[in-house]
């Protein structure tokens, strides 16, 4: 486990004052060239979003214990930190994620990427509501904030002059990594499993990889993905320029303010209707469908049997699921609430809830066994949480699907299908099609 500080000291000094409102994605403009980190992190249904580039701390780990080393280092970041903020929404969080499986190798596309990483914005632009907040933080003596103050002000008048540019980047090879054949062998194979032993459900995932004229621009991506994908968690996670990881996902994973607890269960896939008839009627055959209301139910049970002996009373769970419409698909969708019968971190809950089966299988031990056995591609940090964490061990973290990993001019998606007893291979292969729609838009690629 490491800890990466701007100076030798580990004292967090920040500060935040109110500016003229900016586009997000315009403010991340000016990281362009500086070869920084950047993070971003938008839903248009939450009154909060950050974008942020820079360093003033970095948190990395590895291995079985990963997300307790983070959680220790988290707390350590903010122990005795300066935090010049008028408000508890705008002071400075961590930004990052965690790869789907602890043995993940940082090679190939997730070169730049660990088992676990987190940044904190030398700069964070903070929209809250109809406010625009900057934070400047550094891990420096005590006696820095003046100079915080004073390089505030002159990135605020900076920003009020910044005209962005972009350009156009020409697609010039889109290839599928994994065969339909191939892909039904992987499924028989998982039903055998499921047919001879005790799995009952697990995700499998294929691969899209994309290669461009010109390096890639996550921004032009995420971008477009305002326009069609905005109640998603749109999300940007660039630890060094040119290696970027970003989506826009329906699916959250846990959301924690104080001793209040939010999560999701989002399993079982169809299209969306060229009609509002044929909308209606996908819609009504998803909600009665055996198939994805058992492989729905599997996430529910889940969520809760996790959640109960860390809650206090009943948790505030839908007995039947609604659909979650997006612009391309539609979704089984449980919504859980829940109490905490204790305060506990964010990070914390994240080890008890990653994976579930919407996104690994049940029972987890032997769906993580089946995926490590089955996929020939590594997931990376393809359905694993991503998010933010506060000095308070509040935070909100989404599951990395509809995502894709970048480095240059190449990038990768992937898409993922609950495989049940009685799953079609080729309607998983159709579904899985779909999923990468959302992501190939954005880069300017056709699907297929």
């Amino acid at each position: 486990m490491q800890t990466k500080l701007v100076s030798t000291t580990a004292q967090l000094v920040s500060y935040s004052r109110q500016i003229t409102p900016m586009k997000l994605l315009d403010f991340l403009r000016l990281g362009d060239h500086t070869h920084q980190a950047r993070i971003f992190w938008e839903n248009s249904e939450i009154d909060l979003a950050f974008a942020g580039f820079g360093v003033a701390a970095e948190i990395t780990a590895s291995g079985q214990n990963r997300f307790d080393e983070v959680r220790q280092k988290v707390d350590d970041l903010f122990l005795n930190a300066i935090l010049d903020s008028p408000r508890h929404e705008i002071r400075p969080r961590l930004f990052g994620g965690f790869a789907f499986q602890a043995e993940h190798e940082e090679n190939g596309i997730w070169s730049a990427f660990p088992s676990a990483y987190f940044v904190l914005p030398r700069y964070l632009l903070t929209q809250s509501g109809s406010e625009t907040w900057l934070t400047i933080s550094a891990c420096v003596g005590t006696d820095a904030i003046d100079q915080l103050r004073f390089e505030a002000d002159q990135l605020a008048i900076q920003l009020s002059q910044f005209t962005p540019t972009t350009d156009s980047n020409p697609l010039l090879q889109l290839d599928y990594p994994l065969g339909v054949k191939d892909w039904r062998k992987q499924i028989h194979h998982a039903i055998a499993l499921m047919q001879n032993g005790d799995l009952e459900k697990v995700v499998l995932s294929r691969t899209a990889d994309l290669t461009f004229q010109q390096p890639i621009d996550p921004l032009m991506a995420l971008a477009h993905l305002e326009t069609r994908y905005s109640d998603c968690y749109r999300f940007l996670i660039e630890p060094r320029k040119g290696h970027a990881f970003f989506g826009a996902t329906p699916e959250l994973i846990t959301s924690i303010q104080g001793r209040r607890l939010e999560t999701a269960a989002l399993a079982g896939s169809t299209r969306r209707g060229k009609t509002e008839t044929e909308d209606e009627m996908l819609g009504e055959q998803l909600l009665t469908s055996d198939k994805d209301r058992r492989e729905h139910q599997f996430v529910v049970d889940a969520l809760l049997q996790i959640l109960k002996p860390l809650t206090v009373g009943e948790l505030d769970a839908p007995t039947e699921p609604c659909l979650r419409r997006l612009s391309n698909i539609q979704h089984l969708y449980t919504p859980i609430v829940a109490h905490l019968n204790h305060p506990i971190h964010a990070i914390e809950i994240l080890e008890h809830l990653h994976p579930t089966p919407a996104l690994g299988g049940t029972p987890r031990a032997l769906a993580m066994d089946t995926i490590r056995e089955v996929e020939l591609i590594a997931r990376g940090w393809y359905a694993a949480p991503v998010g933010w964490i506060d000095a308070d061990g509040d935070g909100t973290f989404a599951v990395a699907i509809r995502s894709a990993v970048s480095h240059d001019q190449t990038a990768r998606l992937y898409a993922g299908a609950g495989i049940v007893i009685d799953s079609d291979p080729d309607k998983e292969w159709d579904e899985t099609a779909l999923k990468f729609r959302p992501m190939l838009e954005a880069l300017g690629a056709k699907w297929s």
